[in-house]
């Protein structure tokens, strides 16, 4: 296994140190066919290692499919795996992604980078790296496996960003070598992945995996990452709020003048003293009505009438008997000064007599 994967690497080698030999000597006519610029032969390559890649995908998941245990059918993934790397595959032969690309951008530029690259790339990315992902589901931790497949998820990404952005990087003479050495790269490392994994289920286990992934921890470095991209945030966003105010100010400062050019002139009057509020004093002519002059309410209960007059009161204070005197030792002043009752009593006792 060793073996294989080592001499897999070395044709890889060979072919690109051969072919930048080749194309820098400018020996004719074998830099046509072994020559990076060509692209002939680390074309082939390349088609040779992923179609590595599509058969060792069947290969895994005919081992995997014969599994007892795999109640989940977590061995379903590798179609997909093998789907992807048989497109993959035919692109890399027949360059059909890059004649569609043109087609729908029509050679456009998005200001430092190409969209027909961008077209076919997103598409691309997206398919790797869910095949990727679930391809290490079904892989057990910690193996040779797995790590061989990290390996190549980092070089398809790093073969990537340089095919966008490594014109901006790199001299002009380096950029088509390094675009092909790492476009050819990463599909000889994920044979060799496949390859290893294929190895593991075929000689030691066709079961899924019973370890379930574990939550990645976050490193001392992302961590130092993150609170520094938090630090140039903040730094950033008071940066421009202090801008704002200075702008803010600057604008005003220019109109002010514009202001006071725009207003008319007014003479400036004198300030006079304000007038003294007047102090009515009250007069003895002129009453002073605090209140306004009000009908009185008539009262809640009824008044009666008075009946009595002088003549009857006079009859009620003059005694009630026959004769019509007085009894025996009051005066007339004494009469009066007795109450009704009093004067009723004397009158019965002296009527009794």
């Amino acid at each position: 296994m060793a073996l294989l994967v080592g001499c897999g690497l070395l044709v890889w080698a060979a072919i690109v140190g051969v072919g930048a030999w080749l194309d820098i000597e400018q020996l004719d006519p074998w830099k046509d066919l072994f020559g990076i610029q060509s692209g002939r032969l680390l074309r082939f390559y390349t088609t040779i290692t992923l179609l590595t890649c599509a058969q060792l995908s069947y290969l895994i998941l005919w081992h995997r499919s014969r599994s007892r245990k795999d109640f989940s059918g977590r061995y379903r993934v590798w179609f997909w795996v093998a789907a992807v790397s048989s497109v993959f595959c035919v692109a890399t032969a027949t360059r059909f992604h890059e004649s569609w690309a043109d087609s729908l951008t029509r050679h456009m530029n998005l200001v430092w980078i190409d969209a027909t690259t961008l077209c076919w790339m997103i598409p691309a990315t997206t398919m790797f790296l869910s095949a990727m992902h679930l391809m290490r589901r079904d892989m057990p931790l910690g193996s040779a496996g797995m790590r061989w497949g990290r390996v190549s998820r980092w070089l398809a990404i790093i073969a990537g960003v340089n095919l966008l952005v490594g014109s901006l990087v790199l001299p002009a003479k380096w950029v088509p070598l390094v675009n092909a050495a790492l476009g050819s790269l990463w599909p000889a490392v994920l044979a060799c992945t496949l390859l290893i994994h294929a190895r593991f289920v075929t000689y030691v286990t066709n079961e899924a995996s019973l370890e379930q992934p574990q939550p990645n921890r976050t490193s001392r470095w992302e961590t130092r990452a993150k609170a520094f991209a938090r630090h140039v945030a903040l730094m950033a966003s008071d940066e421009w709020s202090h801008f704002q105010e200075k702008r803010a100010a600057s604008q005003a400062a220019k109109l002010a003048p514009q202001a006071e050019a725009s207003e008319p002139v007014q003479p400036t009057a004198t300030a006079r003293p304000l007038p003294k509020p007047e102090v009515r004093t009250p007069s003895a002519r002129q009453p002073i009505h605090l209140h306004p002059a009000q009908p009185i309410p008539p009262p809640h209960f009824p008044i009666t009438a008075e009946t009595e007059s002088e003549e009857q009161a006079a009859a009620e204070d003059a005694p009630t008997d026959q004769s019509g005197a007085l009894p025996a030792g009051y005066s007339a002043e004494q009469w009066r000064s007795l109450s009704k009752k009093e004067r009723k009593r004397l009158q019965r006792t002296e009527s009794a007599r």
